[in-house]
């Protein structure tokens, strides 16, 4: 990506020649897992969509959304119906006998590009990943804390905000909804993903103050906070030491994921 200022280098897996074959043909295999079926979309044109389509594309999570939704559901163990019980047993639709409803994440994020912003919603399984904890498990932090209202948001999500991921969600037009179906903080695949953007948006990359990818933290296996964009795009490298860590760093005073 030298046209926008960042040169990466080279760096080889450990391990013998098998493995690193092995570790580039898992690498291919999700790369086009991810990009499959899907159109590379700036957020401004995600933004437009008025039709049923999956895209694909890179932004920064600059918010959490707490405007019409708790960011948790309560629902069965065995179907992950919706239910309207909070506490104590229940029988599901589905025939399942549950001791207790379980919580299941539901997370309305803003995702920034430039000066154009949308929302993005996490089901369950996407944003337990994004976490590493499970909803119920937030719950009783929250709990421990003194807080139990469930409408209202934990720090833990704060602590994605400012990072930057490759995003590729499914738009359904009827609801104005942008489904997170998978992301991506690897490198590889954002380098990828922003170099569909620039062949598909090139009238937005005349200059840097137009370009929506050019302030953009490239960083493989975990994600920059806004503080550190300007040091890695000044030195235009990313060196082998900053790919040994696969987690989140540290964004201002917050903590890290477990």
């Amino acid at each position: 990506l030298l046209d926008l200022g960042v040169e990466v280098s080279p760096v080889f897996p450990p391990g013998d020649q098998g493995s690193s074959q092995l570790s580039r043909a898992s690498k291919l295999s999700s790369k086009d897992a991810f990009l499959s079926k899907a159109k590379a979309k700036t957020i401004s044109k995600i933004n437009d969509i008025s039709e049923d389509v999956v895209c694909v594309t890179v932004g920064t999570i600059s918010k959490i959304v707490m405007d019409n939704h708790s960011w948790c559901y309560p629902a069965c163990v065995q179907c992950h119906r919706k239910t309207d019980i909070q506490t104590g047993p229940f029988t599901c639709g589905c025939g399942k006998d549950n001791d207790q409803p379980v919580l299941r994440y539901r997370v309305e994020v803003m995702v920034s590009q430039n000066n154009d912003s949308s929302k993005f919603l996490h089901w369950d399984r996407e944003c337990a990943e994004l976490i590493g904890q499970i909803a119920d498990e937030v719950n009783r932090v929250k709990i421990e804390d003194g807080d139990v209202d469930l409408n209202a948001s934990h720090q833990v999500f704060d602590r994605l905000l400012g990072y930057v991921f490759a995003f590729k969600v499914r738009i359904q037009s009827k609801f104005r909804n942008a489904i997170v179906l998978r992301y991506s903080n690897e490198l590889d695949l954002i380098n990828v993903v922003l170099n569909m953007l620039a062949d598909t948006e090139q009238s937005m990359f005349v200059t840097a103050d137009h370009d929506p990818i050019a302030g953009f933290p490239l960083m493989p296996k975990k994600c920059l906070s806004s503080d550190e964009v300007d040091d890695e795009l000044g030195s235009s490298q990313i060196s082998p030491a900053q790919l040994s860590s696969n987690k989140l760093t540290r964004h201002s005073d917050k903590s890290e994921f477990s």
